[in-house]
């Protein structure tokens, strides 16, 4: 069991504890929570127990044995670029979440996202040292894929479904039992492609090589979802 009042007022509701929904960073569960959260007050027993961004796999089955996590994923140097993002804005609209001392200091030395990634490419020591530091720093950044799913080897022991982005509506609805509402959706007022689309392939190429762990937990997760 746990002692966080999050998941304590969930289970005092009569949501289902067999199941969770494990919210990674800029991939949707803003709006799945939403919409979770509708059909809990009126059919709680529908809706899987949500853990928050500092959970991990290892932390929520050793809190819940035999429990199956579900997750939404979405391309690992979109989520990136998306998390800079949303942590340099502190969250806003939705959300009002002050910097970190640490994130503070990143975002002194990047201004913007292209700042980091153009930084990552630099190679350079300087510049590498500094990425390595607002990486460890940036909080979308620092919980990435490997820190909420440390070993993909056991997933057939926990894993329950995966979504992406493209199907956040079918997962909400295959997770809720039903039909939903998923209402607004907390996005970036500019989108992680438009960033993106100012690298060309043999630039994209080497930034997904550094941030290959990601990938790799990515990739294994979507074929460990496949039927």
């Amino acid at each position: 069991m746990t002692d966080d009042p999050l998941i304590l007022r969930q289970i005092s509701e009569g949501r289902d504890r067999t199941r969770a929904y494990l919210h990674i960073g800029k991939t949707g569960g803003t709006t799945f929570r939403a919409a979770a959260e509708r059909v809990a007050a009126a059919e709680p027993f529908r809706v899987p127990l949500i853990f928050h961004h500092d959970w991990t796999v290892p932390r929520i089955r050793a809190a819940f044995p035999g429990i199956r996590i579900s997750f939404v994923l979405r391309d690992p140097l979109e989520r990136i670029v998306s998390g800079f993002m949303s942590r340099l804005r502190q969250g806003r609209p939705t959300y009002q979440s002050p910097w970190t001392v640490e994130e503070a200091t990143a975002f002194l030395h990047f201004r913007d996202a292209r700042a980091y990634l153009d930084a990552i490419l630099s190679g350079g020591e300087y510049e590498m040292s500094a990425v390595d530091f607002a990486t460890r720093s940036i909080a979308h950044i620092r919980r990435g894929y490997r820190f909420h799913i440390p070993n993909t080897a056991t997933a057939s022991k926990w894993l329950g479904s995966v979504g992406t982005l493209a199907s956040l509506e079918s997962f909400a609805q295959k997770l809720l039992g039903g039909p939903v509402e998923l209402g607004h959706a907390h996005v970036n007022p500019v989108p992680a492609r438009d960033i993106l689309k100012h690298y060309g392939a043999d630039e994209l190429d080497r930034l997904r090589r550094h941030f290959a762990d990601e990938y790799q937990v990515f990739n294994e997760m979507m074929q460990a979802a496949e039927p």
